[in-house]
C-alpha cells in the first residue's frame, strides 16, 4: 500500500495549474465509469482450475489409503522427493508458513508416500514434508500407495500433476512445463519440439474461432472420457493438434486459457523464471516483469536485468497486487524507455491505461485490488480539485 500511495501522490503531484481542473472533472467522470465496469465484472463467474474440487480428491484418496492400509509413521529421514515431479515452486514464506501451521496445529492430514524397499518416495504432501524438516520432526504421518508400483513413470507423473492441480498447489509455469513434458512423454513425434506445441495449440484455437467450430470447453474439460474422445475424433487430419488437447482436457484444463495464461510463461526470461521459484511470484507479474526486455528499455542485457531485479525485488518486499505491479512496470518503461512517446491528452491516457488492466483481469481478488486502487485515485482527485478551488 505504501508504493500505491507514493505512485497516487505521484498523480496528485503531476496536476499543474488550474487549467487542468477540468481535466480533473474529466478523470472523476472516468472513474466512475471504470468503478460500473468493476461491479459488472464482478457479478461475473470467473474461471478458476476446478474450485469446486479443491482439496476433495486428495482428501477422499487419503481416506480410501487410509481404510485400505491404515496410517503409518515413518521416518522423515527415509523420505525422498520425487525429482521429476511437477511442482517445482517451494517459495521460502510458504515453507515457513506451513512448518508454522505443523508447529501449532500439528499434522492433519497424512502424506501420501510410494514404498520403495526400505524408503519412500513423496507422492503427495512435499510442503508437510519441507515444514517437518524445518522443525526438526523425526516423523510423519503417512498412507501408502502401493497401486504405484504398477504404474510407469508418465503415469505417476500425471496422477501427480492433477492432484497438484485440483487442489491448486501447482504453479502455472509448473502446470506449462508439465503439460509440455507429457505431451512429449506420450507422443515421442513432439520430442525435441517442445517449443512448437503452444505455437500449434495457438494457430488450432485461432482457426477454431475464425471458423466458429470451438466446442465449450467449460463443459469439455470435466466431461467424461468417452465424451471427449468424440470431440477429439471430430478433429480429422489434424493428429498432432488432437495430442495436445488430449493432454490438456486430460487434466481437465481450459485449452483457451491454458493457451493465454499458462504455456506464455515458457517464454518469459531464464531469471524472471528463478524469481517465480524463489519467491512464488505469480504468473500474472512474471509476464508483466518480461516486458522489461533490452530491446524495450533501450538498455544493454546486463542493465535490463538489474532493472528487472530491483522490480523483482520491490514487488515483493511491498507485496504489491498484479495492478500495482503493472503501475510500477509502466512507470519503470517510461523512466527508461529510450524515445519517450507522444502521450495524448491525459484524461485519455488514463483511462486507455487503466481499460488495459480491466482486460487483462481474469479473477476476483484481480478485481478487488484494481477497485481499490480506483477509490484512491478518486480520493485523490478529490484532493487536488478542493486544491484547486482554494487557488481560483
Amino acid at each position: 500500500m505504501a508504493a500505491q500511495t507514493k505512485k497516487l501522490g505521484g498523480l496528485r503531484d503531476s496536476f499543474q495549474g488550474a487549467r487542468e481542473y477540468q481535466q480533473i472533472e474529466g478523470l472523476q467522470s472516468e472513474v466512475e465509469e471504470l468503478k460500473a465496469e468493476v461491479a459488472r465484472l464482478k457479478s461475473l463467474e470467473l474461471d478458476s482450475l476446478q474450485q469446486s474440487q479443491l482439496e476433495g480428491q486428495i482428501a477422499e484418496l487419503t481416506a480410501q489409503l487410509a481404510a485400505r492400509s491404515g496410517i503409518h509413521r515413518i521416518a522423515v529421514g527415509k523420505i525422498d522427493r520425487d525429482e521429476a515431479q511437477p511442482r517445482t515452486v517451494f517459495p521460502p514464506a510458504i515453507v515457513q508458513e506451513r512448518s508454522e501451521s505443523l508447529r501449532t496445529k500439528g499434522q492433519l492430514t497424512p502424506i501420501i508416500v510410494i514404498p520403495t524397499g526400505d524408503r519412500y518416495k513423496l507422492f503427495e504432501g512435499e510442503l508437510r514434508w519441507r515444514g517437518a524438516q524445518k522443525l526438526g520432526w523425526e516423523e510423519l504421518e503417512a498412507v501408502f500407495l502401493t497401486v504405484a508400483a504398477s504404474l510407469n513413470a508418465t503415469e505417476i507423473f500425471e496422477r501427480q500433476v492433477v492432484t497438484s492441480i485440483q487442489s491448486q498447489r501447482l504453479h502455472d509455469l509448473d502446470i506449462a512445463e508439465a503439460i509440455i513434458k507429457l505431451t512429449v512423454d506420450r507422443y515421442p513425434n513432439w520430442a525435441g519440439r517442445e517449443t512448437e506445441i503452444p505455437k500449434a495449440l495457438h494457430a488450432a484455437l485461432r482457426q477454431m474461432e475464425r471458423e466458429g467450430t470451438a466446442p465449450d470447453f467449460n463443459a469439455l474439460k470435466i466431461a467424461d472420457p468417452q465424451t471427449q474422445q468424440l470431440w477429439l475424433d471430430s478433429l480429422e487430419n489434424k493428429d498432432e493438434e488432437k495430442q495436445i488437447f488430449q493432454t490438456i482436457l486430460g487434466l481437465q484444463l481450459h485449452p483457451a486459457s491454458i493457451n493465454k495464461h499458462i504455456l506464455p510463461l515458457l517464454k518469459v526470461s531464464d531469471d524472471v523464471k528463478a524469481a517465480i521459484r524463489e519467491y512464488g511470484i505469480e504468473g500474472s507479474k512474471a509476464k508483466q516483469i518480461d516486458r522489461l526486455t533490452p530491446e524495450y528499455l533501450g538498455q544493454s542485457d546486463e542493465d535490463a536485468l538489474k532493472i528487472r531485479a530491483e522490480v523483482i525485488q520491490q514487488i515483493t518486499e511491498d507485496k504489491l497486487s498484479l495492478i500495482e505491479t503493472k503501475m510500477l512496470i509502466e512507470d519503470t518503461i517510461d523512466t527508461h524507455a529510450p524515445t519517450p512517446v507522444i502521450k495524448p491528452d491525459r484524461v485519455v491516457r488514463v483511462t486507455v491505461k487503466v481499460n488495459k488492466l480491466l482486460a487483462d483481469i481474469n479473477t476476483a481478488q484481480e478485481l478487488a485490488d484494481l477497485e481499490r486502487a480506483l477509490k484512491e485515485i478518486q480520493k485523490a482527485l478529490k484532493i487536488k480539485r478542493s486544491d484547486l478551488q482554494q487557488l481560483t
